[in-house]
């Protein structure tokens, strides 16, 4: 599904997901409900994904983390962020930062 609302590097909209699936809108919600769950509570989690992996592999700064995903304002994104990891993206990312890795034996 993540291949599917991911588009060059875009978010396709829940109708655009429809016709790319070749279904309606209304269809397509009802097939999410099915599985319990939502085009929103999946787009939030692969943001969320999305922005672990920025955070910790990249030097990039939140605001631009923030922007590339979508958020309109930085103080959005943390609050998302926060709620779905229970750290803000700072916080989140020191504790990745610091955590010491084992030299191969």
């Amino acid at each position: 599904v993540k291949d599917q609302i991911i588009q060059d590097q875009e978010f396709l909209s829940l109708e655009n997901l429809a016709n790319k699936l070749c279904m309606s809108k209304r269809t397509l919600h009802r097939h999410l409900q099915a599985n319990g769950t939502s085009y929103s509570k999946i787009t939030a989690r692969i943001k969320m994904e999305e922005a672990t992996k920025m955070l910790v592999q990249t030097n990039r700064s939140i605001q631009v983390i923030a922007q590339e995903l979508g958020f309109t304002e930085t103080t959005n994104f943390s609050s998302a962020f926060k709620k779905y990891h229970g750290l803000s993206p700072k916080q989140y990312r020191m504790a990745k930062k610091l955590v010491p890795t084992e030299p191969p034996a």
